[in-house]
């Protein structure tokens, strides 16, 4: 198994890009001019992309830890940086949720009216309740305890993308270390179309943990061809080839609105980003979406607090929704709401993305701290790839 760890910045502007896709989604709730452009908005698919991707890229960063004679201790440490790495943005998000319910039941009692669905409860079914609240502060929301979605609402796919995180060495040897690529795949397809046949669609949340596991077997199953056989993807890493899936993900997704098509197309992308060294990969070096991609998970937990600390101001100061303003206000409205997402966004990526990690990483094996070695270097890791691409022979 390798030991090498590899850095592939193509992923960071997909995820940016995933992100901001599901944001979309999520403000067409909010803002009718998003409507009125006529696309159905079926973003919320993208999730799927993440956990393809997470799959992927942790399978390309910690696989080298659960080897033959992996001990307790590198469990320990793959667990406490997964912690590090979701918990802090997770549990900030989740307090600023609870300020906005708090903020609600004031608005409510100022304006005279009866508070729709009051939070705080003991009834589990309400997502505003306080046992969902527990349940959330624990990560293990989507683990099948609840029947709706609660609080900070994105945070569901992170509580799923814990519960990989504890049963990830069990993945490993399950797909990492057999031979078998073609039939683990197809068998993981099998297994989605299985949970898109039986879903129920009042129900969500009963499927949302398959699907992460499938999902993020799925990554493992790339990252273990990607690795094997980095030189037998030429027809994959075609930029023209590439930017046809990527249009065809995007596309097809929003026209069709399918599920039993995003789930190929998306290891097609994440597959052939691994290994594309072409204009495709030149586009997405882009400052703006490297940038993106790095807030990305930020951007994800953040957006719907901002939506819904925004939509009460509106209802507090003007007495109506954002639903409720006129075209042009509403788009106005939108390019704030999103400014704002931005900004708000990038704070909490620097500061529990960054610095707050710091002081719970622990060591990595070269002694120095794991998120300085990792993740305040991109701009060094990018310069040392950009200079290997340069010595090696140009693909389109």
């Amino acid at each position: 198994m390798t030991t090498a760890r590899e850095y592939i910045p193509t992923f960071t502007s997909l995820r940016g890009i995933a992100a901001l896709l599901i944001v979309v989604e999520h403000f067409s709730v909010f803002f009718s001019i998003i409507d009125q452009l006529g696309i159905p908005w079926k973003n919320q698919l993208w999730v799927d992309f993440f956990f393809i991707l997470s799959g992927f890229v942790i399978t390309l960063s910690y696989a080298h830890l659960f080897d033959n004679d992996y001990k307790f201790k590198d469990y320990r440490t793959f667990m406490r940086r997964r912690i590090v790495r979701l918990y802090p943005a997770h549990i900030v998000t989740l307090m600023a949720m609870m300020l906005v319910e708090i903020y609600r039941v004031y608005i409510y009692t100022e304006m005279n009216t009866d508070i729709i669905a009051p939070p705080f409860t003991w009834d589990s079914s309400d997502p505003r309740s306080i046992p969902t609240l527990i349940t959330n502060v624990f990560l293990v929301q989507s683990w099948w305890l609840h029947k709706n979605i609660s609080w900070n609402q994105p945070s569901w796919s992170i509580s799923c993308e814990f519960f990989v995180a504890l049963v990830f060495p069990l993945l490993l040897s399950w797909f990492y270390r057999t031979k078998a690529f073609l039939l683990p795949l197809l068998l993981c397809f099998l297994g989605y179309y299985l949970v898109i046949w039986f879903d129920d669609p009042n129900n969500y949340i009963n499927v949302t943990l398959l699907h992460c596991v499938l999902g993020s077997s799925c990554g493992v199953l790339l990252c273990k061809k990607y690795l094997r056989d980095k030189e037998q993807s030429k027809i994959l890493a075609d930029s023209t080839l590439l930017s046809i899936v990527f249009l065809l993900c995007f596309f097809y997704l929003e026209i069709f609105y399918s599920d039993w098509m995003s789930i190929p197309l998306f290891c097609l992308l994440i597959y052939g980003a691994a290994h594309n060294r072409g204009y495709f990969f030149k586009i997405l070096m882009n400052p703006i979406l490297q940038f993106l991609g790095k807030i990305s998970y930020s951007l994800y937990l953040t957006h719907f607090v901002v939506l819904n600390w925004l939509n009460m101001l509106m209802l507090y100061h003007f007495h109506k929704y954002t639903t409720d303003f006129p075209p042009l206000e509403n788009g106005l409205l939108c390019l704030a709401y999103l400014a704002v997402t931005l900004v708000l966004s990038t704070i909490c990526y620097h500061l529990f993305e960054r610095i707050v990690p710091r002081f719970f990483s622990g060591p990595s094996e070269s002694g120095k701290p794991f998120v300085r070695q990792f993740e305040s270097s991109d701009a060094e890791l990018i310069e040392r790839f950009s200079r290997r691409l340069q010595e090696m022979p140009h693909t389109r």
